[in-house]
């Protein structure tokens, strides 16, 4: 699969939010000791990655990564975080470079830098793997920490826990900032629901009819259209959504507060 346009502005946005200016030592061998041990008592769908800002590549990706995301941690660790972002919904590019990253920017630059190190981002996003093109999108949740810090209070050290949702549990990019410390949530400084619904009026309208059990012929009478253009509006809704079927699309689209 060829990179999108939008990934390599999304990596350069990236780079530039959390750009090392000075480096910071640590020891990342007893750090991805550290997470391995962790990760032994997680639930075994949900995994674990440090990004190393220094040069923005994984320095540890789970194992479990293949079964959460659909790419193997091979993958992520030899070509880094322009990976990551090469395989994102299109929409969830986009959202995170116009709201999510100018957000998240904003709040820590506003930190106190004795307080940055407690600032958790959290949110959705959907990922596909690049052989399986015809296979739909997964549906993730992340939750990112930082891990460590440079004399100047900036992140070096990103830690990333992160699980597969069920298509019924997803519904568009839930955003949260908040300070926590010890595993305890002290303030919370952002949770705002971005969604894009790339649906048109009538396209809601045919799946509003369809989530009621109704065929197509039917559909299409009550409608004052025809068959054909009910079931090309059915797959093109199937399209958008990035779903199997009509049933998966409804389920979707309930849980996205669109019909």
């Amino acid at each position: 699969m060829p990179m999108s346009n939008e990934a390599p502005n999304l990596l350069k946005q990236f780079q530039t939010l959390f750009s090392v200016k000075e480096h910071a030592s640590f020891d990342i061998d007893s750090k991805i000791q550290q997470i391995q041990h962790i990760e032994q008592y997680l639930p075994s769908g949900v995994g674990l990655y440090l990004l190393d800002l220094h040069d923005f590549r994984y320095a540890y990706m789970s194992e479990r990564s293949s079964a959460i995301t659909g790419i193997a941690p091979a993958d992520y660790k030899t070509h880094g975080l322009s990976y990551f972002f090469e395989h994102l919904h299109p929409e969830d590019r986009k959202l995170i470079a116009e709201k999510t990253l100018p957000m998240y920017k904003d709040h820590l630059e506003a930190c106190e830098p004795a307080r940055r190190k407690k600032l958790n981002a959290s949110l959705n996003y959907r990922i596909r793997s690049s052989d399986k093109e015809s296979e739909p999108y997964r549906h993730v949740h992340a939750q990112l920490s930082i891990r460590s810090v440079n004399p100047q209070s900036m992140p070096v050290l990103l830690l990333g826990v992160f699980s597969q949702l069920a298509i019924e549990q997803y519904q568009g990019q839930d955003f949260k900032l908040y300070l926590a410390e010890g595993g305890t949530m002290q303030e919370v400084l952002v949770d705002e629901r971005i969604t894009v619904n790339p649906l048109t009026s009538k396209e809601v309208e045919v799946l509003r009819k369809l989530a009621e059990g109704l065929s197509s012929k039917v559909v299409a009478d009550q409608l004052f259209i025809s068959k054909h253009t009910v079931d090309t509006h059915r797959r093109k809704i199937i399209s958008k959504l990035q779903v199997t079927n009509s049933i998966e699309a409804v389920i979707y689209a309930r849980s996205m507060g669109w019909i």
